[in-house]
């Protein structure tokens, strides 16, 4: 079996962030039952295989927790003889870079979200956590017409059901089962054809698994990304790429 340990800090503009923390195992996994009782006290999962157990069972109720009370949470995904990944998110302070906060640079953020107030995003990615914090800092960049989709499937059902026009922006995880990001983003580009669309929506990727092969593909016709963006992504990032308003893949 083997172990991941992953840690990302998301930025806030007003010097606040969330910081992930992600834990995933190729172990035995745990059962649907044991995920519900998994965050009682002195509980403890009863996986087939697994070592004898130790330990008083406190441990995650007291993470979950602490989360909790630092504005966060804990989430677990596990399925049996596959693995189990657990992701805890707290509030974190994030330290001003001198110079970044001028009264000449706050003035031309505040001017530059309110230019996004109804400009519409649909953005899709197949982790909660991932799905809130993207959508938080879109908000921190002024667009207030957010809508969420859990896989491309979603996506393509939400993109489709809209009139020309409507989303001015479509972003997308890369990695999502079923319908993957760069497949959902060719059958909008295929939809938008074949309804003669001629506005085409910007479409920009974040991905937790950057491949320069991918990049290059989104970077070209027919999808023509705004952007390609690996995890972590700060404010200051995402409104580069809007303010170009052009694909502007490096």
């Amino acid at each position: 079996g083997s172990m991941i340990n992953r840690g990302s800090l998301y930025e806030k503009m007003e010097g606040k962030g969330f910081l992930k923390i992600e834990v995933n195992d190729t172990g035995c996994g745990m059962s649907q039952d044991d995920l519900q009782k998994l965050f009682q006290k002195f509980s403890q999962p009863n996986a087939e295989g697994s070592q004898r157990q130790i330990g008083s069972g406190l441990g995650l109720w007291i993470t979950k927790s602490l989360c909790e009370l630092m504005n966060g949470g804990v989430r677990v995904y596990s399925k049996p003889k596959v693995g189990t990944c657990f992701s805890a998110v707290i509030q974190a302070d994030c330290l001003p870079i001198q110079g970044s906060h001028s009264r000449d640079n706050l003035a031309l953020a505040k001017a530059f979200a309110e230019s996004n107030r109804k400009r519409r995003v649909l953005i899709a990615d197949d982790d909660p956590y991932n799905l809130d914090v993207h959508t938080y800092l879109l908000r921190e960049l002024g667009f207030d017409e957010i809508e969420t989709a859990d896989d491309g499937g979603s996506l393509l059902s939400k993109f489709r059901s809209r009139p020309e026009r409507y989303y001015e922006v479509v972003v997308t995880d890369v990695s999502m089962p079923q319908v993957n990001g760069i497949k959902a983003a060719e059958m909008i580009r295929e939809f938008e054809a074949s309804e003669g669309r001629r506005n085409r929506v910007k479409i920009g990727f974040i991905t937790g698994h950057s491949n320069l092969r991918d990049k290059e593909h989104c970077a070209r016709t027919p999808i023509s990304a705004l952007f390609y963006l690996s995890k972590p992504i700060t404010v200051s990032v995402l409104e580069s790429f809007f303010k170009v308003g052009s694909s502007m893949i490096e």
